[in-house]
């Protein structure tokens, strides 16, 4: 019975490291403010997820959440969902998009069969961890929109 048990708590174990965030998608924690522009991400981590908030800044110096973007760990590869906020006269649209990654720890996502983006690639100063460029593609265009961002916190 003891076997058994020790058995079954090592299993459990060994399933929820695996299950955990690994890599850079730990260092996208904090306060991140667009170079440039009026908006900023927020990203707060738990155990097995990390949670970002887009905000931009309106004319009126409102502040408006714009999108809500959740990473974690499925089948061993992250999953990145991306839902984005538009207000309208006829009240607010919300779209949600999916993004897998090759593995636990590139945070380079991809999903051809959505319209836009296509791409979403997060990338951490190598030498700067207080600088960070998300790279989104697009289909039809060239090259990708880069935004840079440095961290506030």
């Amino acid at each position: 019975m003891k076997n058994w048990l020790s058995a079954l708590v090592l299993i459990l174990s060994s399933v929820a490291v695996h299950a955990q965030l690994k890599g850079d998608a730990k260092r996208l924690e904090g306060t991140w403010r667009y170079e440039g522009g009026s908006g900023y991400e927020v990203w707060r981590r738990n155990s097995d997820e990390l949670r970002g908030y887009g905000y931009r800044s309106s004319k009126f110096e409102d502040t408006i959440l714009v999108e809500e973007i959740n990473i974690r760990v499925v089948s061993k590869r992250l999953t990145y969902t991306l839902m984005t906020r538009q207000v309208t006269s006829a009240g607010t649209i919300i779209n949600e998009h999916r993004f897998m990654s090759k593995n636990r720890k590139s945070l380079r996502f991809e999903n051809m069969d959505n319209d836009n983006p296509r791409k979403v690639e997060y990338k951490l100063g190598a030498f700067n961890k207080n600088r960070l460029k998300i790279l989104i593609s697009y289909d039809g265009k060239p090259k990708p929109v880069v935004l840079k961002l440095r961290r506030e916190q």
